[in-house]
Order: structure tokens, then C-alpha cells, then sequence
């Protein structure tokens, strides 16, 4: 194992996941030669070993491989089959799946049969025509619906016309009965069976007619060309003979040559887009994932500043609350309207810290900022009444304006509020009926605007009826100065309540009681006016 993983290493190779070729069919990418890896000191991806394709659909079952000599046909069987035989060894294989280092996935061989090279022996009386039959046929009877075949140069040592016969026949027969079987060839009749049964496809080793050279590349659809003539002159063949020899070349053969010379020019140039739009994937995807993370950093800085508006309002309201309770304790001493206009601003200061502590202002400023562009924000200036909701739903006025800040008065408090955070601007008259709209009475007098503090709050729950004129006498008292009485009663029985109201109808500085709101106790609480 630990030789296995040094070799993967050294090959960077990939790991292998066995899958179902007629499900999935064959898609090896850059698969390298072990042997050819080994000779060289530049590392396996470099461009000193030219790595091969391997596709093919879950249709194919025949794949004859054409193209001209040193071209690298050959080396494309032994690639394939020794990539096989490493993976049932459990190695892994240089090269990669369909994405660049993903592992391949490759069909399960049981067994790989091989016909490649010349066993041509004088002593067994083997001619190299002999050697290929001999080894055909015990491929043909041992081969399997899961074996692997590779035969080089299939159908020949023997008269073209036969061995093209012969060559059809037992790739036909290979069709019907092993898994995968690759070959080379030179008959141009075998190019054609791709065109005649779908289980077999075309591929060819390309060859540079521009250098005269091969480029060892495996291209996939299109059949090749051998290129004799050109090789031939290449090699250093007579001039006079490679000219006579193209002149000797059917008319039919030439257009053929032409043609597959056209194919492979636009396959190149398909390649070519098919690369381009990989890299233009490839930058979309990086562009998505970097809008992503600016999303991303965009939201946490956000969060950041509505943390930091959290903690600033909390720490002005304290302030304010701070100022609000010493305006308090001055009007208690002063007595009359101021100390309840103070106790008005503390009970309001109170319930706008509630809400922002739980987080309720991001939400409401945003429908500020979309209200106040409806309701004419660039008039807003001096002796202007507008409605913020951070101080309530009461209109305040506005004393100056700077900007984007607005100085309001609130409770006899000068404070200091954005623009964004006004929801509405309304008409002074609107301020008015606000500020005068009566609380729910009896209709026995006047109303005013009631709250409840400590001071004019007194609870009886739990005391008996002979003890509360005594302490309703002096709550009474106690809350003048407020102008309002909060007597807790609770619900029961409604004896307690209908006794407490008997006793405040007897009261000369009682004007008019009724219910408390729900939120202060409805009919459990009683609201006494004091004159």
C-alpha cells in the first residue's frame, strides 16, 4: 500500500471509481502513459508527455483508431490498457475524470486481451500474418460482456482486400460479445463502419502537415489519415519518388485525404471554443462566488451598524431618561401642568428603550425612510410637526434643522433625531387635534391625558373593604399634583370594584373615573380624574 501510494504520488495520479460502461460510457481525461512518465524528469503534466482523451458513449463498443505511422496509435491501446490493469490493481491511474481532479471513473474489466507487435518465428514456422490469427482466435473464444480487447494493426501481414475482409468480420464479432475493444488500422474500408452500425466510432492520431510531424494527439469522431507520402519525405525519401508516388495516388484517395484534413481543421477549431467557454465558465463562476462573498461582507457590515445604532440609542435614551427624571424632581417641587408633562416624557422614553432593545428600529426606520419620501421631507424646517417613531406616535415640533438632522422638543427636552427617521410630516392643525383628542370617560367631566407612575398608582388587591376609604383618601391626595388616579382593583367577583367607584362618586375632588386601557388592567383598574 505504501509503495502504491509513493508511485501515485510520483505519477500524480488520481484515484479510480468503478462505474457501468453501458450506463455511462467511457470518459478518461489526460490520461498519461506510466512508461512515458518514467523516462522523463519534468513532472507528469508538463508538456513533455502529451496526455490522451478517452470518450466514448454508452453505445459504443468498437473504437478503430487510424492515422499515420509514429503517430502514436499504438501507445493509445497500451495507455488504455494500463490504466485498466492498475485500477483492478488497485492503483491509482495518472489522469483525471471529467473535471480537472476529479477522480476517473472507469468501467470494471475482468479480463484485458491484447494482439500488439509481430511474433513472427522462423523456428515455430509463424509468419506475422500466422502470429495475428493465432492470437485472434483465442480472444474471439476467451473474450467476455466485461473484457477489455486491444489489437494493433488489425488484418494485416496478408493481401489488403482479404485482411480488410477478415479485419470486419472480427470486429463485428468483438461488437456482439466483448465490452470495449480498441484497434488500429490502415485499411480505409474499417474507417467506414462507423457510418454503417452505431456501436462503433472513429478516431485518429493527428499529424502536423504544416511540420510534417505527429503531435501524438487522439481525436475522437473523425477518421485519420495515414500520410505515407508525407512520412516517406519526412524520413528522406527520394524527391523524384515521393513526387511520383502523389502522382500515382487515386483522384478519389486525394478527396478523401482532403476531407479529413477539413474535418480535423474545424474539430480543432471546436476544441479551441469549447476551451474558451470553459475559461469563461470558469471566470463566471469566480465572479459569482466573489459577488458572494462581498454579499456576504456587505450583510455583516450592515449587521455591524445597526449593532452599533442599537447601542448608541440605548445610550441616549439613557441620557435622556437621566435629564427627564432630574426635570422631574424639579417639576414635583414646582408642582402643576410641568410635572406631568415630565412624567408624560419619562413614561414615553421608557416604552421607545423597550422597543429598541429587542431590536425593533431597523425595521421601523426603514419605513421611515420610505414614508417620509412621500410626505414632503424637503419642506421639513422650523415650527414644522412631524411624527418619529423612535419618540412615539405624538407629533413633536421641530425646532431647526441642519441638514440631514432635525432638533426636536420633546417633553420640554431639546433632542437631536436623523431626518431618515421621521415616518410623517403633519399640518399644525393635525398636531392639535392629536394633542387634545379626549381619553375614554365616564362623561361625568373634563378628560386629560393619563399616566401611570408610581406616585398616582395605588393597588388594593388583597385588602379588605373596611381598609380601602382610608387608602383611597390618601392616594387621592397623593396624586393630585397628577391630575389622574390609577386605583388597582383587580377583577373578582366586581364587589371591590363596584365599592371603590361608590367611594370615588363621594369624592368632592374626583371629577370623573372610568376603565384603564387593556394594557393597564381594563376592568380590573380604574381611572380616577382629579380636579
Amino acid at each position: 500500500a505504501a509503495a502504491r501510494a509513493r508511485y501515485a504520488a510520483r505519477m500524480s495520479a488520481m484515484p479510480v471509481v468503478f462505474g457501468d460502461l453501458r450506463q455511462g460510457g467511457l470518459e478518461l481525461r489526460q490520461l498519461l502513459h506510466p512508461l512515458l512518465i518514467s523516462r522523463t524528469e519534468q513532472p507528469p503534466n508538463s508538456s513533455s508527455v502529451v496526455a490522451q482523451d478517452y470518450v466514448l458513449s454508452p453505445l459504443k463498443r468498437v473504437a478503430v483508431i487510424t492515422g499515420p505511422n509514429t503517430g502514436g496509435k499504438t501507445v493509445a491501446l497500451k495507455t488504455l490498457g494500463l490504466a485498466a490493469l492498475m485500477a483492478r490493481a488497485g492503483m491509482w491511474v495518472p489522469g483525471h475524470g471529467e473535471n480537472a481532479g476529479s477522480p476517473l471513473t472507469m468501467p470494471y474489466f475482468d479480463h484485458v486481451f491484447a494482439d500488439i507487435g509481430d511474433d513472427q518465428s522462423i523456428a515455430q514456422s509463424l509468419s506475422t500474418f500466422s502470429a495475428h490469427v493465432g492470437r485472434v482466435r483465442a480472444i474471439l473464444e476467451q473474450a467476455t460482456s466485461q473484457s477489455l480487447v486491444l489489437l494493433d494493426e488489425v488484418g494485416t501481414g496478408t493481401d489488403p482486400t482479404e485482411g480488410t475482409a477478415l479485419g470486419r468480420a472480427v470486429l463485428r464479432r468483438l461488437a456482439s460479445s466483448a465490452a470495449l475493444t480498441l484497434c488500429t488500422t490502415h485499411h480505409s474500408a474499417l474507417k467506414t463502419l462507423k457510418y454503417s452500425d452505431e456501436r462503433f466510432e472513429n478516431a485518429c492520431v493527428e499529424f502536423d502537415d504544416v511540420r510534417l510531424v505527429p503531435t501524438y494527439r487522439l481525436i475522437w469522431g473523425i477518421p485519420g489519415r495515414s500520410n505515407a507520402i508525407a512520412i516517406a519525405r519526412r524520413l528522406g525519401m527520394l524527391e523524384e519518388v515521393v513526387v511520383e508516388a502523389s502522382a500515382l495516388l487515386a483522384d478519389g484517395e486525394m478527396e478523401v485525404g482532403q476531407l479529413v484534413t477539413a474535418m480535423q481543421a474545424e474539430q480543432e477549431q471546436q476544441r479551441a471554443i469549447s476551451a474558451e467557454l470553459e475559461a469563461l465558465r470558469e471566470e463566471a463562476a469566480a465572479a459569482r462566488d466573489a459577488m458572494d462573498e462581498a454579499l456576504r461582507e456587505q450583510q455583516a457590515a450592515q449587521a455591524l451598524v445597526l449593532d452599533e445604532q442599537r447601542v448608541e440609542l440605548a445610550a441616549e435614551l439613557e441620557a435622556a431618561k437621566a435629564q427627564i427624571a432630574q426635570l422631574l424632581n424639579e417639576a414635583r417641587k414646582s408642582g402643576g401642568a410641568t410635572s406631568d408633562r415630565a412624567s408624560l416624557t419619562q413614561h414615553k422614553l421608557s416604552q421607545i428603550g423597550k422597543q429598541a432593545m429587542v431590536g425593533g428600529t431597523s425595521s421601523t426606520s426603514e419605513k421611515a425612510v420610505a414614508a417620509t419620501a412621500l410626505n414632503g421631507i424637503e419642506a421639513i424646517g422650523s415650527g414644522s410637526y412631524v411624527i418619529v417613531p423612535k419618540l412615539g406616535d405624538t407629533p413633536v415640533e421641530v425646532e431647526q434643522r441642519k441638514g440631514k438632522l432635525l432638533f426636536v422638543m420633546l417633553g420640554g427636552l431639546r433632542m437631536k433625531v436623523k431626518l431618515a427617521d421621521v415616518s410623517q410630516v403633519v399640518a399644525p392643525s393635525m398636531k392639535r387635534q392629536a394633542a387634545a383628542s379626549p381619553k375614554r370617560s365616564s362623561g361625568k367631566g373634563r378628560s386629560r391625558t393619563a399616566v401611570r407612575v408610581a406616585s398616582n398608582t395605588v393597588d388594593l388587591r388583597g385588602m379588605r373593604v373596611a381598609e380601602v376609604g382610608d387608602t383611597l383618601v390618601q392616594a387621592v391626595d397623593r396624586a393630585l399634583e397628577f391630575g389622574t388616579l390609577y386605583v388597582i382593583h383587580g377583577r373578582g367577583t366586581g364587589s371591590m370594584r363596584n365599592y371603590v367607584r361608590e367611594a370615588l362618586a363621594d369624592e368632592p375632588l374626583v371629577e370623573s373615573f372610568d376603565d384603564a386601557p387593556e394594557e393597564e388592567g381594563g376592568s380590573g383598574c380604574t381611572i380616577a380624574y382629579l380636579s
